[in-house]
């Protein structure tokens, strides 16, 4: 979860995360199953809440969007 969680900034690329590691995410239950399970496991009973989760892409988000400088543009000296 936490490799996935470092790459991710949406929760597509979350989801394409965790299916290039050979897991499927069932959103309505928000659980992960990887092909050879019989069944899937909660990610809240691993620690990883809906809220957690969202929290984490918004994080990794704000952090790739460079910060905007409002004011006067920097001059170029010749």
């Amino acid at each position: 979860m936490e490799y996935c969680l470092s790459f991710a900034t949406s929760p597509r690329e979350f989801d394409s995360q965790l299916y290039a590691l050979g897991y499927t995410l069932d959103h309505v239950r928000f659980s992960v199953k990887a092909k050879h399970w019989e069944r899937s496991v909660r990610l809240a009973n691993i620690g990883f809440t809906k809220e957690i989760v969202q929290a984490q892409l918004d994080k990794k988000r704000r952090e790739q969007i460079p910060p905007v400088h409002l004011g006067v543009p920097p001059t170029i000296q010749t």
